[in-house]
């Protein structure tokens, strides 16, 4: 910790003591054929801070430091280009022209690596959103946004309270990231809790799939996604330049919208950001409503009670820029008022949070290439209304995380990054449903990771070694005193993760990547402790204090090939574990409450498991306009003990795509079917029956003036498919939505 509050006050005094020293880029980016400009393409220069997007002509401007670079250019419908740019002391001009290409290219992936990297050359199966296509999926969760791309999926409960679900893992086994900093929300600690990000700000999505706690420690076990906002200008660009994004939709009379602004001059850069997110109650296919025991309720159900929501978020960030990186910090409020379907009772939860975060770069001239730090302060509080609007539980979670990476350079055919992770959080709920006494967890970790070519162009190794400390002490009662001497007061618990791979090249086209590890996960208080109703889930919560850190050896192998006309990936992954953490929800086990409600119980357990499975996805040119695609994943679980399934494995899912583009327009579709999910524990959890589902979007891009506008019509579940899914933890009493009817206009300029 010493050391961490020790660079931030160090990065400053390397700003001041750098001088301005750049040098101007100037291009221009036009269509290989017709030579018109291509408007608002991206340009980076990968492995800096630097980038830019291009004007009405075509023009961009980037000043950096001298040096060598890789840049990075990018259009969507264009084949994605990189080439060398050698910057030496005088200004120089750069003409370049992209192709008309239904495959765009690699995407750069930034998550698990202290640098860029190419995804064709991850170790880990990763799936990438890149800008654009974020907005055209934009939705009311960042699990909604994911679902669907392979291996991915959403648990939710309702339309307001989803998360990611990656190879079956979800909640405290899968991190959420925000611009590489762990957010300090609840929503992993249980299903009724939302995620405190709001879509239409968010600029990129990246997901790395697998075990992860290499780099990020306790609950990466399942992998990692990272939401990446422009809240701190960590890259410049300069001149003013805004991002508006404004959205309808028919399913839940929803209305978004969200401006960002950002100026750069000198070595100054500034940001802003403002938004708002308003919903009505989620429309859904007409039903016939059940209660708990499976009598029907209502008829002709066509909406789902209590699902409204309103969210307001604003942030404002600053970023000082010199030769050698960048020292910057932001400042986000974000306010979110919701409710859950109703099951038992009209249950609202009111979020309030703010976040201080920090970031910064050095990249000195010696051995170590460059020193990166990251990190920020949150101040999480929820409220649970009852149906009378007074407080039954409120939540409060004041959390500090950091990261201090050092990358070095390649010596003698090693390349890679050390450093150190450090994460506090205080935690309490309060009321008479206060489901856990108050904790607070410190955890520590050191980490480093080594590449080393065994043959250039051909053979990479990859090595990594973590070690944490973390500690848990409860610090205060339960609501059963009768707990206090069975359950411990604190948990200590040290452990080293571990992993190795290779990527074979047998061509510039052809890879095989594949890795094997250990990751740990340490019990949280919620797995521990928990111990009374909660209503925001309809169940009594009961934890356990005996509960041992999770230990699982995880297997991969991939095999990609890409090429101008055809991509191709498949993913094998295979996870064993000696005390996997699950939890039941046994209708035959119950508690009543005060007022007489019968709840059922959702236990934590503990027990060896196993979690494998498969996906793959092929997507190929038809011309220079036309793609199609086919992907399709499928995993199992189960506890090994009794070789009974775990509870919420999604089933079987096979996806077609099609998408064409000509010129400024897009049209396209994808078509869904999910299989039946048989294969569950009958005693806790019921089956549920495939479905089919078709989607389509048409678009277009036009430019007045310097604005570039963008508009999506896309329709969601066209057919008005009455469904169920197996990830919804209310699917035993609520459908998921009907047809959905959706607009979106983006302003770039």
């Amino acid at each position: 910790m010493k050391i961490l509050i020790l660079m931030i006050l160090l990065f400053p005094t390397m700003a001041i003591a750098e001088s301005i020293g750049d040098v101007m880029i100037t291009g221009k980016v036009i269509d290989k054929e017709s030579g018109e400009p291509l408007i608002g393409a991206n340009v980076q220069l990968l492995g800096s801070n630097r980038g830019a997007t291009t004007n009405a002509d075509g023009f961009f401007n980037i000043s950096a430091p001298s040096g060598s670079y890789k840049m990075r250019i990018s259009y969507v419908g264009y084949k994605t280009e990189i080439i060398e740019v050698s910057i030496q002391d005088s200004p120089i001009e750069l003409s370049i022209s992209l192709k008309v290409s239904p495959i765009e290219g690699e995407a750069v992936v930034v998550t698990a690596h202290a640098a860029y990297k190419n995804a064709f050359e991850s170790y880990n199966a990763a799936t990438v959103i890149e800008e654009k296509e974020v907005t055209s999926r934009l939705s009311t969760s960042i699990g909604q946004m994911l679902d669907g791309e392979p291996g991915i999926g959403a648990r939710s409960n309702g339309s307001n309270a989803t998360r990611p679900v990656i190879h079956g893992f979800s909640d405290e086994k899968v991190l959420v990231l925000v611009n590489g900093v762990r957010t300090g929300d609840l929503s992993s600690t249980a299903p009724d809790h939302a995620m405190n990000v709001n879509p239409a700000s968010v600029d990129k999505l990246e997901v790395i799939k697998g075990p992860q706690s290499l780099l990020y420690g306790s609950s990466a076990i399942g992998g990692v996604v990272n939401i990446m906002t422009a809240s701190i200008p960590t890259q410049f660009e300069s001149g003013v330049h805004f991002k508006g994004v404004t959205s309808a939709a028919s399913v839940n009379n929803a209305f978004t919208s969200n401006g960002a602004l950002s100026y750069g001059n000198g070595p100054w850069a500034f940001t802003g950001d403002l938004g708002i997110n308003r919903t009505g109650n989620l429309q859904v296919p007409s039903f016939d409503q059940k209660d708990g025991t499976g009598n029907i309720i209502n008829n002709n159900v066509q909406h789902l009670d209590n699902t409204r929501n309103k969210i307001y978020n604003g942030s404002i960030g600053s970023a000082y820029h010199f030769d050698r990186g960048y020292v910057g910090g932001s400042f986000e409020k974000y306010y979110n008022l919701y409710g859950l379907p109703v099951v038992e009772e009209a249950i609202r939860l009111k979020i309030n949070s703010k976040k201080y975060n920090f970031a910064a770069q050095y990249k000195p001239s010696g051995f170590i290439e460059s020193v990166s730090l990251n990190g920020g302060y949150e101040n999480y509080n929820h409220k649970e209304l009852e149906e009378t609007g007074e407080v039954g539980t409120e939540f409060f979670n004041k959390s500090f995380s950091s990261n201090l990476i050092f990358s070095h350079k390649a010596t003698y055919n090693f390349s890679g990054t050390f450093g150190l992770s450090y994460l506090h959080k205080n935690y309490k709920t309060i009321g008479e449903e206060a489901i856990a006494p108050p904790s607070i967890t410190n955890n520590f970790g050191i980490f480093g990771v080594e590449e080393y070519v065994v043959w250039p162009d051909k053979l990479r190794l990859q090595a990594g070694l973590r070690y944490d400390f973390y500690k848990l002490k409860r610090n205060g009662d339960f609501s059963d005193n009768t707990l206090e001497s069975i359950y411990p007061n604190k948990k200590n618990l040290s452990t080293i993760s571990s992993s190795g791979g290779f990527l074979y090249s047998f061509n510039k086209n052809f890879v095989w990547a594949a890795n094997v590890s250990r990751s740990y996960r340490a019990p949280t208080t919620e797995e521990l402790f928990s111990y009374n109703f909660h209503a925001g889930t309809a169940s009594f919560d009961s934890g356990n204090g005996n509960l041992k850190s999770e230990i699982g050896i995880g297997y991969e192998t991939t095999l990609r090939y890409h090429s101008d006309d055809v991509q191709v990936e498949g993913t094998y992954y295979f996870n064993t574990f000696d005390n996997y953490i699950f939890f039941r929800r046994d209708l035959n086990y119950t508690k009543t409450d005060a007022d007489n409600n019968t709840f059922p119980v959702r236990a934590f357990l503990q027990g060896p498991a196993q979690v494998w499975g498969i996906e793959g996805s092929i997507t190929g040119a038809v011309n220079r306009y036309m793609s199609l695609g086919l992907s399709a994943d499928y995993t199992r679980g189960e506890r090994t003990g009794d070789n009974e399934p775990l509870p919420q494995i999604p089933p079987l899912r096979v996806t077609f795509r099609s998408e064409n583009r000509y010129k400024r327009f897009h049209i396209g579709f994808d078509v869904r079917k999910v299989f039946d999910q048989k294969k569950v524990d009958r005693t806790f959890e019921s089956p549920t029956n495939g479905y089919t589902l078709l989607n389509v979007h048409i678009g277009t891009e036009f430019y007045i003036q310097k604005y570039v506008n963008t508009v999506t019509l896309r329709i969601d579940n066209l057919t008005n498919k009455l469904y169920y899914d197996h990830l919804s933890v209310i699917k035993d009493y609520a459908p998921m939505p009907g047809r959905n009817i959706m607009l979106i206009y983006q302003l770039l300029f």
